[in-house]
């Protein structure tokens, strides 16, 4: 139970950083059910030594499992960190069962480390996070370089609509900003970005050019900022995208082809000339056989 109340805390901290206060609570319950594991076998006479312990074991790696994978699908932490400290935490587990099996020795803590210690601090990390707000900017500072097809033209006067993935797929659409316009340089300064995907919309192409038909895709998440546009992945490899280390800023390079904008097939502007090109076959049948008529007198 306190495992699954740790697990909710991280997840939902994604929502807001005070469920943490959840995560600490849950770490409170674990303890005390935890504490609770051979007392009360033993105040009910039910001591059951050999099933015990393998319960109380196979319970425990359970109960690191969904601990680990809250805190891998929090913004804490990434999630193959976490599960790569669960993996040495398991190790850990097993190497005290060898030592209880081989040697007759249960040791539960290292470097005076044991499971209780581990709660308090993680509880203290948690208080932490909640209460300083340096540790907790899980955002990125995010600008966009509007250049042409070439990517050295700096492009000015393009118009985006910035939507995040729950605003994107909502009905009707919900765009978080509206109205981003390209400078004389081409830059954009999209701000800080929290962790997540990000649909970049481009209203209005720059004079000369095509309006891009695909959103810019951008994923904002603790390694960095990864990008595509159209079928591009653009990787940080100065492939599409500037890190600047001292600034701790991402550039992403959006470009533009050049040439007028294609009117869409089967759209309302081809019905008059589908209308038309109707019209005159009925009148070219008209004439056909008005003029069979008069043959045939």
């Amino acid at each position: 139970m306190g495992a699954i109340v740790i697990a909710a805390g991280y997840i939902l901290s994604s929502q807001s950083i005070h469920f943490l206060w959840l995560s600490s609570l849950g770490f409170i319950i674990n303890w005390y059910g935890d504490s609770l594991d051979g007392t009360l076998a033993r105040v009910r006479d039910m001591q059951r030594p050999i099933y015990g312990y393998y319960l109380d074991h196979t319970v425990d790696c359970i109960n690191e499992a969904f601990m680990f994978l809250g805190v891998g699908l929090s913004p804490l932490m990434n999630l193959p960190l976490a599960l790569m400290i669960l993996v040495v935490y398991l190790f850990l587990t097993i190497n005290v069962s060898v030592n209880a099996h081989l040697k007759g020795e249960f040791k539960l803590t290292y470097l005076k480390l044991g499971p209780t210690e581990f709660r308090v601090f993680a509880i203290l990390v948690n208080t932490l996070f909640i209460l300083v707000r340096p540790l907790r900017d899980f955002s990125q500072q995010v600008n966009i370089l509007k250049t042409s097809q070439d990517g050295t033209t700096p492009l000015s006067g393009a118009v985006f609509s910035l939507y995040t993935e729950s605003g994107y797929n909502a009905k009707p659409k919900q765009a978080s900003k509206t109205e981003l316009i390209s400078d004389g340089n081409g830059k954009i300064d999209l701000g800080k970005l929290a962790y997540g995907k990000y649909y970049l919309v481009e209203t209005t192409a720059p004079a000369g050019y095509v309006l891009l038909s695909e959103p810019v895709v951008i994923i904002v998440g603790s390694s960095g900022v990864t990008y595509t546009q159209g079928d591009r992945n653009l990787p940080l490899s100065g492939n599409g995208i500037n890190h600047n280390t001292t600034t701790d800023i991402y550039t992403l390079t959006v470009t533009n082809n050049a040439g007028a904008r294609l009117p869409s097939t089967g759209g309302s502007g081809t019905a008059p000339y589908t209308l038309a090109g109707i019209a005159l076959m009925g009148i070219a049948l008209f004439l056909l056989l008005r003029r069979r008529a008069g043959c045939g007198e």
